[in-house]
């Protein structure tokens, strides 16, 4: 019975899956971005409004104070929604290559990437839980048609049936969109093609290295992406995407680091000083889109967090 009732239970979430998929590719489709946009906003905003009323506001963690920003309710709400927002763009990645949709973002330090790819260099793109890091794969890869996968945490399995369906959307299909640790076989035969990893440098899982970020500070950066660069030589860059507006992004693409941070004898301390180097002046113009996952991570030099 327990078995009849999963089943069951899979079948209706994949057709409401599939009815939701279908139903924003529709409006998509019949909608110009600003008039889809107008649409959506205020259910998302209800939607992020219904989510805050019944949740305390939680602590923010130690930080930098230039990095402080307001936690009022307003302010909780409006990021939530534009969370919501970001991710309807989730179900129609494949049009993002339209010229009303590649316009709204823009893309600084692209060369970097067609440098490394013209040398068939394989590329580890070190993100962190800032702006709308969720939907970076969505303009690389939709918008750009570029060969990025992401190296995410937990297991395979645990990739939801929405999520499956919307990496089928993506161009590549031969290309898997997400990559778990259970899967470094995919994994190797992915980077060694060439191809670019997209992954998390501020995770709190796996080998941790502290990097001094500004006076009185530390950074615990995860250390996957440095030890996936040396592994396989690839070039590692660091790079993030903010929320610019309505619908409006813009991706920074970093200076890779340095190959003698990486090589044998390298100093990993330097490979991590440079990507937050690179990345700081993102932070310092943009301090309400550094999010509690990546904010986590300070730690103060006396050693208290």
């Amino acid at each position: 019975m327990r078995r009849i009732f999963s089943k069951l239970k899979a079948a209706w979430l994949h057709s409401v899956d599939t009815g939701g998929i279908t139903f924003f590719r529709r409006l998509e489709r019949h909608l110009s971005p600003d008039t889809l946009f107008k649409v959506l906003w205020p259910v998302c905003l209800a939607r992020a409004t219904l989510n805050n009323l019944f949740k305390k506001s939680t602590t923010p963690p130690p930080m930098p104070d230039f990095l402080r920003s307001p936690r009022t309710l307003t302010a909780r709400i409006r990021q939530r929604a534009s969370i919501y927002l970001d991710d309807v763009l989730l179900y129609f990645p494949d049009r993002l290559s339209d010229p009303k949709w590649l316009a709204r973002c823009q893309i600084e330090g692209l060369a970097h990437l067609a440098e490394a790819r013209q040398r068939r260099r394989p590329v580890v793109l070190a993100f962190w839980h800032f702006g709308s890091f969720q939907i970076g794969h969505c303009w690389l890869r939709g918008g750009h048609n570029l060969p990025l996968c992401g190296l995410v945490g937990g297991n395979s399995s645990w990739r939801t049936n929405l999520s499956r369906l919307q990496d089928q959307l993506l161009p590549l299909p031969a290309l898997p969109v997400a990559l778990y640790p259970d899967e470094l076989r995919e994994l190797s035969r992915f980077v060694s093609a060439g191809n670019i990893t997209y992954i998390a440098i501020d995770a709190p899982a796996g080998k941790q290295m502290p990097v001094p970020f500004c006076d009185g500070w530390d950074f615990q950066l995860a250390t996957g992406a440095i030890r996936l660069a040396n592994h396989y030589q690839a070039e590692l860059i660091p790079c993030g995407i903010t929320h610019e507006g309505d619908w409006r992004y813009r991706i920074f693409i970093g200076q890779p680091v340095p190959n003698e941070h990486l090589g044998a004898g390298g100093d990993w301390r330097q490979a991590g000083q440079h990507l937050l180097t690179e990345m700081l002046p993102q932070f310092r113009d943009r301090p309400h889109q550094c999010l509690d996952a990546m904010t986590r991570r300070f730690v103060k030099k006396d050693g208290k967090s």
